[in-house]
């Protein structure tokens, strides 16, 4: 994610979303918890499968519930692990010659 609000163009590309000051705000954020994004969409997940079951529906119906409720579970897996790998990459980028900055590129 960072490289992709940032892209790698040249070298010096890191700046502020490179940043560890972004970084430990990803972190602190991602540790509150005060939304639990995961959860809900796993719940949504959740009714709508009862939803098909309750129903017993057959043909374009059921088989877009389901997509739905495959789609919601990726989405829980993806709003679960973006703060992971967010720092992950900045950890990565910290440990190169050019490492990652304090705030900004140059400070």
């Amino acid at each position: 994610m960072p490289d992709i609000i940032e892209p790698a163009i040249h070298s010096h590309h890191r700046s502020t979303f490179h940043s560890l000051t972004t970084a430990s705000a990803v972190t602190y954020g991602a540790l509150q918890k005060k939304v639990d994004l995961p959860a809900m969409l796993r719940n949504e997940a959740a009714l709508v499968h009862q939803r098909v079951a309750a129903t017993q529906a057959n043909g374009n119906s059921a088989f877009l519930d389901q997509l739905l409720e495959l789609f919601l579970h990726f989405l829980a897996g993806a709003a679960a692990g973006t703060a992971a790998g967010y720092v992950s990459h900045l950890a990565c980028d910290a440990t190169t010659p050019r490492s990652i900055p304090l705030f900004t590129r140059g400070f």
